[in-house]
């Protein structure tokens, strides 16, 4: 039932706002595809690129999914061999996490996983004249980095090729930038100090910014196929050493964090969220990947950040908002002293509207907005060291690596 509704809610949508993403409503039924022996369908709604080497592409692919059963089993035994590192817990803790919300299925070991994934025992396989098996999927190692305080699984599909294979893509994402509230209020500013018709010039109201981030995105946009995960969990017996720690496999349900096909899949569904609340509910909003931007007028009173809330919730995608009753981030008017000491605001996303907001790193400023039409856009206190400090260790090492200078750069 949820998902005819979701469906028929994303043909409706669709319908209704002329979306050019015609596929969308059977990706969210049958899963998008990440993997293909044909470039990712064009979805009409992201940069072109020029027309792939369809030939190319093809080779590629056949020549990555060939290794398929044996990368499987090298992959097996690189991660029992590396063993448990020291984000080893957490990345559990995680996992688990995304079993219990269904974006990841239980786990298995490796002969369970094979069972799952070919219907039959791992004994009555059909192999070839080499001993090869024609397995469906190449696993993605999962491993954990801590990212500016923040720890954050990724499933890495660079070192098992497939995002090598995906850069024939023919499309990329153009996502929004921190700039984007700036040129809102700049179009408000000019509405009201140079009215269209002629006639005299209005003071502008004032206006406010809010943000909001949805809760586990790329896991809750389905996958085609089998995309299989493992990594190394030091609290299974091993079966074939009866010693602690085994390798754990799980198939994702969900678009896999590491993917770069995941990134301009998921930021379809995003795109027509956003038509629907612009076009008929004039909300003044944007996103950038799972990271939503809400202008508003101040005596709106949060309408169009309401609205956002309601339309997620309606699609089955929820915002990571807490909405604990005494959540000082998700109730409109300020609460108490003693109230807001209740709640747990590190769990909450939501960042309700007012003349600051924090955006992609930047620190968005409505301040001066009304009287002088200006929005101050400044770094974060906290980005800037961080940039200057690894600036000062590349100094030191008299080397700067191509992704250290493409993050500070950009």
């Amino acid at each position: 039932m949820y998902l005819l509704h979701s469906l028929r809610l994303t043909l409706l949508c669709g319908d209704a706002t002329n979306s050019p993403d015609t596929t969308l409503a059977l990706r969210m039924l049958s899963g998008f595809v990440l993997t293909s022996p044909d470039p990712i369908e064009d979805s009409g709604i992201h940069r072109k690129l020029l027309e792939p080497d369809v030939e190319a592409f093809r080779a590629k692919y056949a020549e990555t999914s060939s290794g398929n059963w044996a990368h499987l089993h090298a992959q097996h035994a690189d991660i029992l061999a590396h063993g448990a590192d020291k984000n080893a817990i957490k990345l559990c803790a995680v996992t688990a996490l995304e079993v219990e919300k269904g974006v990841l299925s239980a786990g298995f070991n490796l002969s369970e996983l094979i069972s799952f994934v070919m219907h039959c025992n791992p004994r009555d396989l059909p192999k070839d004249t080499d001993g090869n098996v024609d397995f469906p999927s190449r696993v993605s190692k999962r491993f954990g980095p801590d990212q500016l305080q923040k720890f954050r699984p990724i499933d890495d599909g660079t070192s098992n090729g497939l995002n090598y294979e995906l850069i024939l893509m023919l499309e990329i994402i153009a996502p929004i930038s921190a700039e984007y509230p700036a040129r809102v209020a700049s179009a408000i500013y000019q509405r009201f100090s140079h009215p269209p018709d002629g006639s005299q010039q209005r003071s502008m109201p004032e206006i406010t910014v809010a943000t909001d981030d949805v809760d586990m995105a790329y896991k809750r946009a389905p996958v085609s196929g089998y995309e299989i995960i493992a990594y190394f969990n030091p609290h299974v017996k091993c079966i074939a050493t009866g010693n602690m720690g085994d390798v754990v496999w799980h198939v994702s349900f969900g678009l896999p964090f590491g993917y770069v096909s995941s990134v301009s899949s998921w930021c379809r569904v995003p795109a027509l969220m956003a038509m629907v609340a612009r076009r008929k509910f004039a909300c003044l909003c944007d996103s950038y990947i799972d990271d939503w931007c809400i202008v508003d007028f101040a005596d709106a009173e949060s309408s169009s950040q309401d609205t956002l809330h309601v339309l997620h919730t309606a699609f089955k995608l929820p915002l990571a908002a807490c909405r604990q009753p005494y959540c000082a981030n998700c109730n409109k008017h300020p609460l108490p002293p003693s109230v807001q000491q209740r709640a747990n605001p590190a769990k909450c996303k939501r960042r309700r509207h007012a003349a600051f907001a924090d955006f992609l790193g930047f620190v968005i400023d409505f301040s001066f907005v009304t009287s002088t039409g200006c929005v101050i856009i400044k770094p974060k206190t906290e980005r800037c060291a961080r940039i200057l400090s690894e600036l000062d260790d590349c100094a030191e090492a008299l080397q700067l690596s191509p992704s250290l200078a493409k993050k500070n750069i950009r």
